[in-house]
């Protein structure tokens, strides 16, 4: 006998006990029926114990009965509701992996953790609308979050290409540019819908070759973050350095080529009035140490300030991607605060007389409150903080109906906000002391007083 088999005969055998109890009780529609006492309540109390243990003693008795074959049509009922709803959210997958129709066109979802990129399909109809599951009218692909409105966007296939078009000025990018106008697609585009949700749309035309795509989520993450800083204070700050690097290191290598040229004449010098016979060593100590430590400048020194660059660059794509997620989340929350990110001088390191070959710069978040008339400035560590606490309220404010609406709220426990005062750095001056042994001598001056972006 089986476990299974053991099972089965242990529960008919509890189901025919609750049974006998049930007719020694008199279990019939009459128990409990007569006049109102404690025995009678007592009795009807026990009597319906027995049933509801009975039933669930059958119930589990009957599922673990059923055949193989019954078992196999149920789970697969539960799979075509499982399909069938999916699929009026517009999305095909398959218990295997994604199913993909490469006849037809669809966007694939693009996201950073690997067990989830590209698991999603979206198949596009000749008209396919995209927007909220609470939308008046049902739309194609249901999308819920922050910055995607109830008719976000439109695309349309039109004698084999892709159109897309925005809604109501809805948060569109396609590779990294917002949507304005009806744009045609490319196989390969990268579209972002609201804040969180990124697609590459596949729709190569009949005979056209499909190439291997890059195109991750890292890639549409960083091309968004380019165009939306474009002509932004930080982006041009970013060139500044790297335009500051580059000459300078283009100023490096034509000292060495010159240094270089003179030590080769000098060299040919010496060569030519040595007597014949003589030996001659190029390869000297102080010759050694010379290319040593040119060595050092151009390999370590460079490769510590591209290192620099790239991850000063790498922390204003992600600043700059939790900034339009809390932009997003002020603005539908309506509370009047916008953030910016910028870069700045590191308290440590602003000082007049400190001298570093190494980018100094760190990226801090621009706060203003509009209401208030204030700003300030918070780390990206503490954005990173508040970011998950604004995302909180957002789902309560969503399940609450309150979204686009002003409600008064506690500022005390409010994200957007800061209850504490706090003291903003405009900038380090050096002062002199006076002289205790000459103070009839008055020293008259004005100190320069330099801020975090390096100005006087």
């Amino acid at each position: 006998e089986d476990a299974n088999s053991k099972v089965i005969r242990e529960l008919r055998e509890e189901v025919e006990r609750l049974r006998s109890q049930l007719a020694t009780k008199g279990g019939g529609p009459a128990i409990g029926m007569g006049e109102p006492g404690a025995a009678n309540e007592s009795g009807y109390v026990d009597v319906q114990k027995l049933r509801d243990q009975l039933a669930q003693s059958e119930s589990l008795m009957n599922e673990l009965s059923a055949t193989w074959e019954e078992k196999l049509k149920k789970t697969e009922e539960t799979h075509r509701e499982r399909h069938k709803f999916l699929e009026e959210m517009g999305i095909s997958i398959k218990s295997t992996g994604i199913q993909v129709d490469a006849s037809k066109f669809y966007l694939i979802n693009l996201n950073a953790d690997p067990a989830l990129n590209e698991m999603l399909v979206y198949y596009l109809k000749e008209f396919t609308r995209v927007g909220r599951s609470t939308a008046d009218t049902p739309k194609d692909i249901q999308l819920n979050g922050a910055g995607v409105l109830p008719e976000h966007c439109v695309l349309e296939v039109e004698q084999g290409w892709v159109y897309i078009s925005s809604r109501n000025r809805a948060k569109t990018y396609v590779n990294g540019k917002l949507l304005v106008d009806r744009t045609k697609l490319k196989h390969g585009d990268r579209i972002v819908m609201g804040n969180n949700y990124f697609f590459r749309i596949n729709c190569a035309r009949p005979g056209e070759r499909q190439t291997s795509m890059n195109s991750d989520f890292e890639l549409a993450q960083k091309e968004l973050a380019a165009h939306e800083l474009h002509g932004e204070s930080t982006e041009i700050e970013l060139q500044k350095l790297s335009d500051k690097y580059r000459a300078e290191k283009d100023s490096a290598l034509e000292e060495q080529r010159k240094i270089y040229e003179t030590k080769f004449a000098e060299l040919m010098d010496k060569l030519s009035s040595m007597p014949a016979g003589g030996a001659f060593s190029p390869d000297s100590e102080e010759s050694r140490i010379s290319r040593d430590n040119d060595d050092t400048y151009d390999e370590e020194l460079e490769a510590a300030r591209a290192a620099e660059r790239q991850k000063l660059r790498d922390q204003v794509v992600r600043a700059n991607t939790l900034v339009r997620e809390a932009n997003t989340l002020s603005d539908e929350m309506c509370k009047e605060t916008s953030f910016r990110v910028i870069l700045q001088i590191p308290k440590a390191n602003l000082d007049a007389n400190k001298k570093s070959q190494i980018i100094t710069s760190e990226v801090a978040i621009e706060v203003t409150h509009r209401s208030r008339g204030t700003q300030t400035i918070w780390t990206l560590e503490k954005l990173q903080h508040r970011i998950f606490l604004m995302r909180e309220m957002y789902e309560s404010r969503r399940e609450e109906g309150t979204l686009f609406k002003k409600v008064s709220s506690n500022m005390t426990n409010d994200p957007f906000y800061e209850m504490e005062k706090s003291h903003t750095l405009l900038g380090v001056a050096n002062l002199f002391l006076e002289p205790l042994n000459y103070q009839d001598v008055k020293l008259t001056y004005s100190p320069p007083i330099i801020n975090r972006q390096g100005q006087i």
